[in-house]
């Protein structure tokens, strides 16, 4: 067990603390660099209304204005709890290569875990609270010193959704009689949204939660006015208990338009689960739906969902895939 590992992470808990003290969540970050401690954090979600302001992201962007980019990568990363999606996000593009965790989180099921098989060697905590190396150490000791080769990330290279794709998108709202859109962004829709923002006959509601969104589809069928919701389909799970009350219970229907995270050709390992859920999700939920794999079926397949959906009184999907939104 490594005495500077102990004495570096008493220093982020230290930083936990102290934002504890201040009102804000007991989080803290420390980044160290040749035995010296370059930046020491804390979290400011409350402080700063920033709910980006975790105590990750703020140590891995002080550390990388002190460092440089390249010399942030040979940087030791320490943590009081295991990294939130985002913050793991920041970890791995920042190129640190050994992270230490003081507690694992239930929540986030070893997300920190996964990061290992990117090349970064994690350490997590034994249960009394000690800062212990990872239970198989030789599986460690090799990740450390034989790193698996990153995949390289084409982000660059996705074609974004082309200007006929958002045209048939929005042909077909309008062909329904569509006249609201509640939509919560997603980067394979990137494109659509500013186009229904500046659509003159079309509303468009920006909603902080899927769930939310399905609702407000919901009260706006009641007003007797055509909705659509859009969406990332990892959408799907946080409106299910919204869409199961008002579909199941009181015959509201709703059209969601869902981008096809997690599809073949997904670069992102965060996006493989929501591939993999979105259909068990629709099928349990008994909703039909359409995937959408070419610009010229776009406008069919929102028609023939809305024209279901007002005469089943039910749910109903369109999910774009394939070339039509990579």
């Amino acid at each position: 067990m490594s005495t500077d590992h102990e004495r570096f992470m008493a220093i982020a808990i230290e930083e936990a603390k102290l934002g504890a003290a201040m009102g804000e969540q007991p989080f803290g970050a420390v980044v160290v660099r040749n035995g010296q401690v370059v930046v020491r954090t804390r979290s400011l979600k409350v402080s700063t209304s920033d709910t980006t302001a975790h105590s990750e992201t703020l140590a891995i962007k002080h550390a990388t204005q002190k460092l440089g980019g390249e010399r942030s990568r040979i940087a030791c990363f320490y943590c009081t709890c295991e990294p939130c999606p985002m913050c793991c996000g920041a970890i791995l593009n920042s190129g640190i290569k050994t992270l230490v965790v003081g507690a694992r989180n239930r929540h986030i099921r070893n997300l920190a875990s996964r990061l290992q098989l990117q090349g970064l060697h994690g350490r997590a905590a034994r249960r009394n609270g000690r800062v212990g190396r990872c239970c198989n150490r030789r599986r460690a000791r090799r990740r450390m010193h034989h790193p698996v080769p990153r995949r390289e990330r084409r982000i660059d290279a996705v074609r974004p959704m082309q200007p006929g794709a958002v045209e048939q998108v929005i042909a077909g709202l309008k062909a329904a009689g569509v006249t609201v859109v509640c939509y919560l962004p997603d980067s394979l829709l990137k494109e659509l949204y500013p186009a229904l923002d500046h659509d003159p006959d079309i509303r468009t509601i920006r909603v902080t939660n899927e769930g939310e969104g399905a609702a407000i589809c919901g009260g706006i069928w009641l007003s007797g006015k055509k909705s659509a919701l859009i969406m990332e389909n990892s959408g799907l799970r946080a409106s299910i208990e919204p869409l199961a009350r008002m579909g199941m219970g009181a015959g509201i229907p709703v059209v969601m338009i869902m981008s096809h995270r997690g599809d073949l050709g997904e670069n992102n390992w965060w996006a493989i689960p929501h591939g993999m859920t979105m259909e068990p999700l629709l099928d349990a939920m008994r909703i039909p739906y359409r995937i959408v794999d070419r610009e010229e079926n776009i406008q069919r397949a929102i028609i023939d969902a809305y024209a279901w959906s007002h005469t089943a009184y039910y749910h109903s999907a369109v999910v774009l895939s394939g070339s039509v939104v990579r």
